[in-house]
């Protein structure tokens, strides 16, 4: 007897999608080998549909909303059924502003206006709003848009930079013997600005701060987006004698002092400099008012010769410089980091500001350094979602140190991090494609040699659908949580020079023990994941079996680690396990961990379509040939307990079987799964299983899952549909 389709995804609008930017959904229709073709109407242009039903593509630009509504036709078998559907498609969004409108905070302790002759950077964000991944913004200011500060200037990437030099009547620069005007070098003992009023502290001031407002243009080069923002420029004199003249909603600065601030300009990083000759480094900061009085330097002092100024250099108190013979060292790079204190003298009140910053120098030996770097610029590309196998690494040359690895510029991908060992660990965000750079630091334990180098990776998005993994988590008494404890912390058994990336958590020693059930399974709603919990979720038993080890190869069989592992073993039934397969030829266990992955994978998503897995979310042993040319069939239930280096594994899993510690002690039971991310929600939440019992669960429930992963009815013994388990 033939079936017509039966069409799942509901008839009309589809989707809503954005010109230039990939979008992909699935149209379902019940039967097994549907086909899918376009019999009416037609796609949005740049859309196409694929014969399994699958809508993909990056619509061509649109000047308005255009609305695209086509028929499409499902055939089975010789059957076929229609069905209407439309889509709309929209042209791009205009740029979001992430920095607020309004008064910018530039000054040197954050405050929403500018002092006259402080140096500025300040930088303006956006967001680009549905446009392609990857889209860069450009900022300006249009002819008649209004001005910037005097020194000021906007870059196209929207920075906000320069000294303010503006010219305000009443401004700091005391003449030794005057008043307050804008001649420093006078001698007149009056104002010109103004008059004194009773004594010197009593000043009518004529003097105002400035105010600038600008809109500044974001553009992907499409659209734009202006956004209206404002500085304030004042000087310390108007804010102490003439603070009302500040608008009512600019909080004031409080440093206890009239004086302006210092800045320190010039970083903190000193550079390299070689052993055995003369030096003259300045370390000094940026004195906007330097008329009012002095500025002194002093190193703050330490017992530890590396937090201290390099022997043989000696500061300069009046100049803020550092100079003198740096005597001979031996080969290894020293590196030195301290801390100078600048502190600025109002010669006339004797106000003081007082400032400190940290400075890093190297000093290189005889001989270059003994670190030599393996990993070049760019470390290649990684996909967003996908565990991290990368890492930087750098050798000595002459020696057997370790080498740490510390990040000391630029950014790395948001959700990776750069462990001590050099390991990039995580698994990059969705959505944030692009290239980043960054800078990293080798330098062995001892501090006697260090180098650095520039980095480059970039983020590439192969799926317009996002991953995430669920686990569950066993119960386990205090004590067996405290015995596996005491076991994976054994540094003789775990010997971390035998491990692989022993600092990042997602390889090294697992601390935790878990049954992954999904590493990648499409996000959706916790309610989605939930639903599909309704059959062959309840409460049950696990035991660990034998120690065992897999490995991990690349494309061309090398190995790049080793896993011990224990594998899974289920009590899937009891005692009494339930034949039910039509052919009385196949025993299918409820709450197997197979039915459970199958109830999952049959979640579905707000349009109809079944979530989808990802085989490149398993871990790497998981996807590689294994001895004897047997390859798993991908998933496999283990726990693994540490991954190896290459050709060590064997050696921790004799130290595990010397430590005396039997997995098989360990039973333990579930009762929930545990959902990394969602679509509603950022971070992990658990779901409990509805079903407490075996019992229950045969009582109540007539629909399971096979092996194959088709669903299977006690009563009919006959498969069945979704439709029809009601």
């Amino acid at each position: 007897m033939t079936t017509i389709p039966n069409w799942i995804t509901p008839a009309g609008f589809l989707f809503t999608a954005t010109e230039n930017v990939y979008t992909a959904t699935s149209l379902v229709a019940s039967g097994t080998g549907t086909l899918y073709s376009v019999i009416s109407g037609g796609l949005p242009p740049g859309l196409v549909l694929s014969s399994t039903g699958t809508i993909s593509g990056s619509p061509l630009p649109v000047l308005n909303v255009t609305n695209n509504k086509f028929v499409i036709r499902a055939v089975n078998s010789g059957t076929v059924a229609d069905r209407t559907f439309n889509i709309d498609i929209i042209g791009p969004s205009a740029p979001v502003w992430n920095s607020a409108s309004g008064y910018l905070p530039v000054g040197v302790f954050g405050e929403d206006y500018a002092q006259n002759n402080q140096y500025v950077s300040y930088q303006l964000v956006a967001t680009p709003n549905l446009s392609p991944a990857g889209t860069e913004l450009h900022y300006y200011i249009a002819d008649g848009d209004g001005k910037l500060p005097p020194g000021l200037t906007l870059s196209t990437s929207g920075k906000l930079s320069g000294f303010v030099r503006d010219k305000l009547t009443f401004d700091g620069n005391i003449a030794a013997t005057g008043g307050y005007d804008d001649e420093a070098y006078d001698g007149y003992t009056y104002d010109h600005a103004t008059s004194f009023i009773g004594t010197a502290t009593d000043v009518a001031v004529t003097g105002l701060p400035k105010l600038y407002q600008f809109y500044v243009t974001a553009t992907d080069g499409v659209v734009s987006s202006k956004q209206l923002f404002k500085i304030i420029v004042t000087n310390v004199n108007i804010i102490k004698y003439n603070s009302t003249s500040m608008p009512v909603d600019i909080v004031l600065s409080n440093t206890g002092t009239s004086i302006q601030p210092l800045q320190w300009l010039n970083g903190s990083d000193l550079g390299v400099i070689r052993a055995n000759n003369n030096h003259d480094i300045s370390v000094t900061a940026y004195d906007p008012d330097p008329t009012t009085g002095p500025v002194t330097y002093s190193a703050i002092t330490s017992t530890n010769v590396f937090l201290s100024i390099p022997e043989g250099l000696t500061l300069d108190s009046a100049s803020g410089n550092l100079y003198g013979f740096v005597p001979y060292q031996p080969a290894y790079t020293k590196n030195y980091s301290f801390g100078i204190q600048a502190v600025k003298v109002n010669s006339s009140t004797l106000e003081r500001f007082t400032t400190t910053n940290t400075f890093s120098l190297a000093v290189k030996g005889e001989v270059e350094s003994t670190i030599k770097w393996v990993s070049t610029g760019s470390l290649g590309t990684i996909e967003t979602g996908i565990v991290s196998e990368l890492a930087v690494v750098a050798k000595e040359i002459k020696s057997s140190y370790s080498i740490n690895y510390t990040l000391t510029a630029g950014s790395l991908p948001p959700g990776l991090t750069l462990e001590r060992d050099g390991s990039l660990s995580g698994a990059v965000n969705y959505g944030a494609v692009g290239t980043y750079t960054f800078t990293v630091l080798a330098s062995d334990v001892y501090q006697l040699s260090s180098i650095s180098a520039n980095f480059s990776l970039t983020v590439i998005e192969n799926s317009s659908k996002q991953y995430t993994s669920i686990y569950t988590k066993p119960f386990l008494s205090v004590d067996k949580r405290n015995a596996y404890n005491a076991f994976v912390t054994n540094s003789f058994t775990f010997d971390p020079s035998l491990i692989y990336r022993y600092y990042d958590p997602n390889f090294g020693i697992q601390h935790d023990i878990k049954v992954v059930l999904e590493y990648g399974i499409e996000k959706t709603y916790l309610d989605n994941y939930f639903t599909a919990m309704q059959e062959n979720f309840y409460r049950k038993r696990f035991w660990f079996g034998d120690v065992k080890l897999a490995v991990a190869t690349d494309i061309t069989g090398a190995v790049i680690y080793e896993v011990v592992y224990v594998n899974i073993v289920e009590d899937v039934a009891g005692a009494n396990p339930v034949e039910y397969s039509p052919d009385n030829t196949r025993v299918f266990y409820p709450a197997s961990i197979a039915n459970m992955r199958s109830s999952l994978e049959k979640s579905l998503l707000p349009d109809g379509s079944y979530v989808s897995t990802n085989e490149y979310n398993l871990p790497r042993f998981m996807r590689s040939v294994q001895a004897g040319d047997y390859k798993p069939e991908y998933y496999i239930p283990v726990m693994p307990i540490c991954y190896a280096l290459p050709g060590q594994g064997n050696k921790i899993i004799n130290r595990i079987r010397l430590s005396g510690f039997d997995f098989k002690q360990f039973d333990f039971e579930i009762d929930r799964i545990t959902v990394q991310q969602s679509l509603d929600y950022t971070t992990a939440k658990y779901l409990i299983f509805e079903r407490q019992s075996i019992g229950e669960l045969i009582a109540q429930d007539n629909i399971l899952f096979g092996p194959d992963g088709l669903q299977w009815s006690f009563d009919d013994q006959v498969p069945i549909t979704k439709e029809n388990n009601q």
